[in-house]
């Protein structure tokens, strides 16, 4: 019974849902490089952490700006290029430590809330970390 929890509590119907968007998802976006891609979804997180402690209404305050530029140079740099894995499964820390406890706090508070605001792109996030 408990190894069915899961299946059972949602259903097969829901589970092959969620797993065709995910391949919709990735398929519609083959167009843009797997850099490109984690960039979009670092913005997305900033956004939700800006927005949600620091009150902006639109926009990215100073320190949110600042951090978003960082980790978009970071990306554009990184050595691995297009077969890079998530940054928190990664060999290398390219960050600057003080940057990488910001991108931490970023990723601790919007990480939950991504399933709620973008549930695809923390899904496909989540199924590369597993990877």
């Amino acid at each position: 019974m408990r190894d069915n929890f899961f299946v059972n509590r949602v259903g097969y119907w829901q589970i092959c849902c969620i797993f065709a968007s995910l391949l919709v998802i990735t398929k519609k976006n083959k167009y843009m490089s797997r850099i490109e891609e984690d960039k979009h979804t670092v913005r997305q997180m900033v956004e939700i952490y800006c927005h949600g402690n620091h009150h902006t209404r639109e926009g990215l305050c100073e320190e949110c700006r600042t951090l978003l530029e960082y980790s978009h140079f970071r990306l554009d740099h990184c050595k691995f290029g297009e077969n890079k894995t998530t940054c928190k499964v990664c060999p290398v820390h390219c960050y600057k430590p003080e940057m990488r406890e910001r991108m931490r706090r970023v990723m601790i508070y919007a990480g939950p809330r991504m399933l709620w605001h973008h549930p695809l792109a923390a899904l496909r996030h989540l199924w590369r970390e597993m990877r």
